[in-house]
């Protein structure tokens, strides 16, 4: 781990992740700057979303630490200043969309966290799946949808699927949050927690990489 220490405006800024995350370290630096630098956004009432995850700001002694939702815990309670694994998503979810050669467009909302996805309970635990994703019915969706490949959903009662919240995802198919802000219209087929095919709505092929990360180490930084 390493705790990266930046200067915004007069304040001390605290960022805590893993060392090879500096460049995602850097990005939201760059967002937190931006937003310094139009009102004056640290207290500890101020929630920041950037991306998949939400930021928070704890004043310490004599700086501010980063926190970010706990996913090791229940995110929407618990907080932690270790940052690696939000920041790890941004990593994922921005080389997805580079490598498919898909541009954000200005002003669409983020997919985070928070954000219900529908699934056949049983693809939760299934080793070949697929996610599709359609148009959200609310604020609240996604619009992602899991199922399992090759089955007869015909045959399923309403019982057998449920509502859950994106991070879920996180418990059972971790790398499978790298597509969740790819757009409407898009299909995953994944192997476990490979992914084997990526389509856009036209049912063109997408590029897509499936290497992962790996977190060591704790150093001191100043950014």
């Amino acid at each position: 781990m390493r705790t990266y220490v930046a200067q915004v405006a007069d304040k001390t800024v605290h960022l805590t992740c893993d060392e090879k995350l500096e460049n995602a370290v850097r990005a939201l630096l760059d967002v937190i700057n931006n937003l310094q630098a139009q009102k004056d956004i640290f207290n500890e009432d101020f929630i920041l979303c950037a991306g998949w995850s939400y930021y928070f700001f704890k004043e310490a002694d004599g700086y501010w630490d980063i926190l970010a939702p706990d996913f090791n815990r229940n995110p929407n309670e618990a907080k932690t200043n270790n940052l690696t694994l939000p920041l790890m998503v941004q990593n994922l979810q921005s080389e997805a969309m580079h490598t498919a050669g898909i541009k954000v467009v200005p002003g669409t909302m983020p997919i985070t966290f928070k954000h219900n996805m529908l699934i056949l309970k049983s693809a939760m635990t299934a080793k070949n799946v697929y996610f599709t994703r359609s148009e959200p019915v609310d604020d609240n969706d996604s619009g992602w949808y899991l199922g399992i490949m090759n089955d007869d959903e015909s045959k399923h009662d309403p019982d057998d699927y449920a509502m859950i919240p994106t991070s879920e995802l996180l418990k059972v198919r971790p790398l499978a949050v790298r597509i969740l802000c790819m757009p409407v219209g898009t299909l995953a087929v994944f192997d476990g927690n490979k992914m084997t095919a990526l389509v856009d709505k036209d049912n063109n092929p997408l590029k897509f990489s499936t290497d992962g990360n790996e977190n060591k180490g704790r150093k001191e930084t100043y950014v």
